[in-house]
C-alpha cells in the first residue's frame, strides 16, 4: 500500500519535468535557428552586393575598353572607307555612397613629353572618318597650284583637339599625317612636329607633309629646315622633278651648291611642274648665272596667275638682258620699279623686291653704257640692303668694264670678306687678277670657286687660260677637257683666244670637244 502512494507521488512529480525538458529543448532549438537564420541572410546579402559590384565594375571597364578600340577597329578599312554611324556611349553608373573612395593623393599624374594632359573620362576618341572630313573641309588648292588652308582659326581648333588625343588615339598612319599637314601649313609647328612623330610610328604617308614643310621652310628663308624635309621628300619620289627643283632650292639657299648642281641636272622634263616652280628653277638659274637655262625655262612658261606675274616679267627682264636686248629689259624693270616704290610688301614669297629690280636695271644699264646711271642704281640697292652682296658685286664688274681694275678689286674684296661662298665674285676677281698676269693668285681665286662651284664652266675655262700663260699644255688641255665637257659652246670661243691658240690647233680643239659629250643641262 505504501509501495503504492510512493509510486503515484513519483508519477505526478515526473510529469512536469519532462515537460519542462522539452520547452526548454524548443526554445533553444527555435533560438539556433533564428540565429542561423540571420547568419545567413547577412552572408547571402553581402555575396549579393559584392556580385553586383563586380558586375557594374565589369560592365565599366567593358565600356571603356570598347571606346578605346573603337578606332582600331576600323584600322582594317581601306582609306576613304569609314563608319557611318557610332552608337550612343553608356550612361556610367553612379556609384552607391559606400563605394566611393577616397582619393589617396592629390598630387597631379606625371605626363610624358609627346602626351597631351588626358580628356575626361566619358569623351570617345573621334574616328580616323571623321578627322578626316574635318581636314578635308580645311584644305583647297590655291590660284598657282599649292595647297593652302582655307580657315585658320577652324584649323587650329582642329588641331588643339587632336592634341589632346594625342596619347589616346589609336587613328591610321595616313590621319595623323594630314593633320601634321594641315599643321604645317597652318605654321603650327610644333603641332606639325607632334603629329608627325605618330605618323611615322603608324607609317603613314608623309609625301604631302614633306612638300609643304619644305616650301614654308623656303618661304621663311629657313634653308636648313627645308634642306630636312627637301631630301626626305626626294628619298620618297625617286626622279621627280618638282622635288629635285625643291631640293636643289634648298641646298643652294644653304650654301651647298655643288650639290645644288647635281640635283638640276636631274631635272630633264619641265612638263609636270607648276608654274610656280619653273619660276623657282629660272630663279635659281640665275643664281648661277646660267643664262641659257634660264631662256629655256622661261620659254616654257605661258599665261601665269597674276600674283606670279611680277616674278615670270622680272625673270624674263634679266634674261633679256643676256641677249642684248636692254631697252625691253629696261621698260619691264621700270615698271616693276614703279609699282614697288607704291607698294613696297611683297606679293609673294619669291616674287622680287625694289632691291632685285634696281640691282638688275643698274646691270642693264651698264650693258648699255649708261654707267653713271648705273652707279646710282646699285648705290639705291646698297643703301636698302647693306648685308646683300649682288649690288657690289654687280659695281665690281661696271667698274672692271669702265676700266678701273683697281677699283673693282676693292668692291670684289668688300663683297668676299662678307660673303666668301660668292663663287662669282671669286671667278671675277681672279680675272682681273690674271689680267694683272698674277698667274698664281689668279689659280688660287679659280681653285676656290671649283670648289664652291663644280660645274661652273667659265672657271675651268679660265684655269685653261692662266695654264696656257705660262706654256703648260698638258693641264691647260685638262682644263679645256673639262670646259666642253661642261658646256660645248665655249669651243667657238676657245679658238679666238691667241693664247690657247698658240698652244693648240684648231683641230686638237676639236678633238678636246668630241672627247668630252656634253653632261648636264635642261632639255
Amino acid at each position: 500500500m505504501a509501495n503504492e502512494r510512493q509510486r503515484r507521488t513519483r508519477g505526478r512529480h515526473a510529469r512536469p519535468d519532462a515537460i519542462e525538458r522539452l520547452y526548454v529543448y524548443w526554445l533553444v532549438s527555435t533560438c539556433l535557428l533564428l540565429l542561423i537564420t540571420v547568419v545567413l541572410a547577412l552572408f547571402l546579402g553581402g555575396a549579393l552586393r559584392r556580385e553586383r559590384v563586380l558586375v557594374d565594375r565589369v560592365d565599366a571597364l567593358e565600356h571603356a575598353v570598347r571606346a578605346l578600340q573603337l578606332p582600331a577597329a576600323s584600322a582594317a578599312d581601306p582609306r576613304g572607307c569609314v563608319l557611318n554611324e557610332i552608337s550612343a556611349p553608356l550612361p556610367e553608373r553612379v556609384p552607391e555612397e559606400h563605394e566611393r573612395e577616397e582619393p589617396t593623393t592629390n598630387a597631379p599624374r606625371a605626363v610624358a613629353p609627346d602626351e597631351s594632359p588626358p580628356s575626361a573620362p566619358e569623351a570617345r576618341v573621334p574616328t580616323d572618318a571623321a578627322i578626316t572630313a574635318r581636314v578635308s573641309a580645311l584644305l583647297a588648292v590655291d590660284e598657282v597650284g599649292l595647297a593652302t588652308i582655307v580657315d585658320p582659326a577652324r584649323t587650329r581648333a582642329l588641331c588643339d583637339e587632336a592634341l589632346g588625343w594625342l596619347a589616346r588615339a589609336q587613328w591610321h598612319g595616313q590621319t595623323w599625317a594630314d593633320l601634321a599637314l594641315v599643321a604645317r601649313l597652318a605654321s603650327l609647328d610644333a603641332a606639325a612636329e607632334a603629329f608627325e612623330r605618330r605618323a611615322v610610328q603608324a607609317d603613314g604617308d608623309l609625301h604631302a607633309y614633306c612638300e609643304a614643310s619644305t616650301r614654308a621652310a623656303l618661304g621663311r628663308g629657313q634653308h636648313r629646315a627645308a634642306l630636312r624635309f627637301a631630301r626626305r621628300l626626294a628619298e620618297r619620289t625617286r626622279n621627280d622633278a618638282t622635288a629635285d627643283v625643291l631640293l636643289a632650292d634648298a641646298l643652294l639657299g644653304a650654301g651647298e651648291t655643288p650639290e645644288a648642281v647635281d640635283t638640276l641636272m636631274r631635272v630633264r622634263e619641265l612638263d609636270g611642274l607648276l608654274a610656280a616652280d619653273r619660276l623657282r628653277l629660272a630663279r635659281m638659274f640665275v643664281t648661277l648665272e646660267r643664262w641659257p637655262d634660264l631662256g629655256t625655262v622661261l620659254d616654257t612658261i605661258d599665261d601665269v596667275p597674276e600674283r606670279l606675274i611680277p616674278q615670270r616679267d622680272f625673270l624674263i627682264a634679266v634674261s633679256l638682258i643676256f641677249v642684248g636686248r636692254m631697252v625691253e629689259a629696261v621698260g619691264i624693270l621700270d615698271f616693276l620699279e614703279a609699282e614697288l616704290t607704291a607698294t613696297p610688301a611683297r606679293v609673294y614669297a619669291d616674287a622680287p623686291d625694289l632691291y632685285d629690280v634696281l640691282v638688275w636695271k643698274g646691270v642693264a644699264l651698264t650693258y648699255a653704257d649708261e654707267l653713271d646711271a648705273a652707279r646710282t642704281l646699285f648705290d639705291r640697292a646698297a643703301e636698302l640692303a647693306p648685308d646683300r652682296p649682288l649690288a657690289g658685286y654687280r659695281r665690281a664688274i661696271l667698274e672692271a668694264l669702265a676700266g678701273k681694275p683697281e677699283t673693282a678689286i676693292a668692291y670684289l674684296e668688300n663683297v668676299l670678306a662678307g660673303s666668301p661662298r660668292l663663287a662669282p665674285a671669286w671667278e671675277a676677281l681672279a680675272s682681273l687678277k690674271l689680267d694683272a698676269d698674277e698667274i698664281d693668285v689668279a689659280l688660287g681665286h679659280l681653285g676656290r670657286v671649283i670648289e664652291l662651284s663644280p660645274r661652273r664652266a667659265s672657271a675651268h675655262f679660265l684655269v685653261a687660260i692662266a695654264h696656257a700663260r705660262v706654256s703648260r699644255a698638258e693641264e691647260a688641255s685638262s682644263a679645256l677637257w673639262k670646259t666642253f665637257r661642261l658646256d660645248p659652246e665655249y669651243l667657238a670661243e676657245a679658238k679666238e683666244i691667241e693664247v690657247l691658240r698658240r698652244i693648240f690647233s684648231p683641230e686638237e680643239l676639236d678633238a678636246l670637244a668630241l672627247e668630252a659629250p656634253l653632261q648636264g643641262g635642261v632639255e
